[in-house]
């Protein structure tokens, strides 16, 4: 009985750190003090849950994912950077175990952005992205067509926007935005939502140069995904402003408040529930990174189980395991278990794993 139970706790080993994070956290931070945020690391003392024997099957999507590709020549692609970030390694993520005796999980979407075309080579925050927002979006679509052609889970293509003014490498500010609507508009073209980095653009979220995004996002129906982190741009404080002011488009918060303290996070979770229950927000809260069980227990809480949803940055770190990956999964599953009944603990699961991100994509004609 132990092995079961230790087979299905969440454990990640003290030496993965969150490299990735702390680059992006090593801007001046005018909201937060800088040494609050070091990275921290995932560890079996803060993310496992009792078990909680409860065998199911389970749909999941997963609302975060990314490839880190550049395209020089037709039909082919070239990894570019980080060996994790590719459509295989994807794949080989999302292809978790199913023990016997165990929950069954089938991971059927993930959503997918192109890195290349969020941020710079140097990874130095407004400097031009490594390939155009444009060419970085197109690859992504070919990715996601590849891989929807052959086999499952199926890829959901987001489109990397830059909305900073100072970049003109890519055409300025107004023809970037005119590319992205071109994209949209092409029927050869399914994109399921945009998505930002205002860390890499340089760009705060509430700056204005937001805005026309957001309306073409509202004139075409799609939602919006921003990077959230205690730096001064990717500040979550500034996203919520921003989805108060465009209450009909969905806006979500990846990472909700990537590796801050108790206080930060608590905060932005706080405002955003009290954005999407008293100014009719659209906010979703998204859980990759999310490295407490607490933590997530109080974004169900707190904005409601309605307003949150699975994700895992898939395939960077320990996402790019697939036993890690399933274990993810079955720690927060088990979290929510042990703290409502049966029923209620389902109903949960079901929304947060599956059913919101179905609503928000769009997918209302699958049960896949």
């Amino acid at each position: 009985m132990n092995n079961q139970i230790n087979s299905n706790r969440l454990i990640f080993s003290e030496s993965i750190k969150y490299n990735a994070i702390d680059k992006e956290l090593k801007s001046d931070n005018k909201q937060c003090n800088r040494s609050e945020h070091k990275p921290v690391q995932m560890s079996s003392l803060n993310l496992v849950a009792n078990f909680v024997p409860f065998l199911g099957k389970y749909k999941i999507i997963d609302a975060h994912g990314h490839i880190n590709l550049t395209d020089k020549a037709a039909n082919s692609y070239k990894k570019f950077g980080k060996d994790e970030l590719t459509p295989d390694s994807i794949n080989k993520a999302v292809n978790v175990p199913n023990p016997p005796g165990q929950d069954e999980l089938e991971i059927t979407h993930v959503a997918i952005s192109n890195l290349t075309g969020l941020y710079a080579d140097s990874h130095n925050p407004g400097e031009p992205s490594i390939i155009s927002p444009k060419e970085a979006s197109i690859l992504a679509m070919k990715v996601c067509k590849d891989q929807n052609e052959k086999s499952k889970p199926h890829f959901l293509a987001l489109l990397s926007c830059d909305p900073n003014p100072s970049i003109n490498k890519y055409g300025n500010v107004n023809q970037r935005l005119k590319d992205i609507e071109e994209l949209i508009l092409s029927p050869d073209n399914k994109f399921y939502g945009l998505k930002f980095h205002p860390y890499h653009n340089n760009t705060d979220a509430n700056s204005g140069y937001y805005d026309k995004y957001m309306e073409l996002a509202r004139k075409y129906d799609l939602p919006c995904f921003f990077h959230c982190a205690p730096d001064e741009h990717s500040n979550p404080l500034k996203t919520i402003e921003l989805a108060k002011k465009y209450s009909d488009v969905p806006v979500i918060l990846y990472h909700i408040n990537l590796a801050s303290d108790m206080y930060h996070y608590d905060q932005a979770v706080e405002k955003a529930s009290d954005a999407i229950n008293n100014d009719g927000a659209n906010i979703y809260l998204e859980l990759s990174w999310v490295d407490n069980l607490d933590r997530v227990m109080k974004a169900i809480r707190d904005a409601g189980e309605d307003r949150v949803i699975f994700g895992t940055d898939t395939s960077l770190g320990p996402m790019a395991d697939p036993v890690l990956y399933r274990e993810r999964i079955i720690s927060i599953m088990n979290k929510i278990r042990e703290t409502y009944n049966k029923d209620k603990a389902e109903e949960i699961i079901q929304k947060i794993f599956f059913e919101n991100s179905k609503k928000i994509f769009k997918l209302e004609n699958t049960d896949k």
